[in-house]
């Protein structure tokens, strides 16, 4: 840590971004205090359809073992949406706090990178240009550049939505696939094809999102998609 750092952490210039009061490490990282409260996901003990906690002896959780078959080779997710984890993504997406992207970034790479996947692009989950201009950045593309950086790794903004779909939280399992169906178009086949996709959004609740994102990269000539998320809704089966 160099002097102008370590000044910057003596008065707490640039504190953690989730509670706005810890040791930020005088960069803006997360607290210890916070990073104790996201509930961390054991990645060893994960399910490979959905990244979140696996309550089967299997691959796959038993939610996923009802859905139909995922397009993707795996998954991973790093907290459980609730609590303090639930609060930081409310603030990253819908409260103008950017800067979470950085250390969610620094932690996200590392665990991809513990996962040894073959990655030869991100790609981000986009959003639709009107909810973009009125957010004024996509919090997706924001962490899929910070992964980028660290893993070295070229980011392409190889999808976007034909329209704007609402949004999610309210709708039933069924209509949430049905919302997003064909929501995703390519523009540039050339960026994703032959290559090994990794797909990147903020929350992973019922998959619909990744699931129609990847069929239009592999539709498209990806060779592969595996998805991130950072965060895994708790034990979400949707209304039928």
């Amino acid at each position: 840590m160099n002097f102008f750092q370590q000044t910057l952490r003596f008065f707490n210039l640039f504190p953690c971004p989730a509670c706005g009061e810890g040791d930020g490490n005088g960069v803006n990282d997360f607290c210890p205090e916070c990073r104790k409260k996201f509930g961390a996901i054991d990645p060893a003990k994960r399910c490979h359809g959905c990244g979140g906690d696996n309550d089967t002896a299997l691959a796959l959780c038993s939610l996923c073992l009802q859905e139909k078959k995922r397009p993707w080779l795996d998954a991973l997710s790093l907290f459980r949406y609730e609590n303090e984890a639930r609060e930081m993504i409310l603030k990253f997406k819908s409260g103008n706090h950017g800067v979470i992207a950085r250390p969610l970034g620094k932690l996200a790479a590392c665990a991809i990178a513990a996962e040894a996947w073959k990655i030869d692009v991100i790609v981000p989950i986009p959003l639709h240009f009107l909810r973009k201009f009125k957010r004024t950045y996509n919090q997706a593309e924001l962490l899929a550049r910070q992964i980028g950086d660290h893993l070295d790794l070229p980011v392409e903004n190889a999808l976007t939505r034909r329209y704007a779909a609402g949004k999610q939280a309210a709708r039933s399992r069924i209509g949430r696939h049905r919302s997003i169906r064909h929501q995703f178009e390519i523009g540039d086949f050339r960026r994703i094809a032959g290559r090994d996709v990794l797909l990147v959004d903020d929350v992973f609740t019922t998959g619909a999102t990744c699931d129609a994102a990847s069929r239009v990269l592999l539709q498209n000539g990806a060779k592969s998609v595996r998805v991130f998320t950072i965060c895994r809704t708790v034990g979400y089966a949707g209304r039928m």
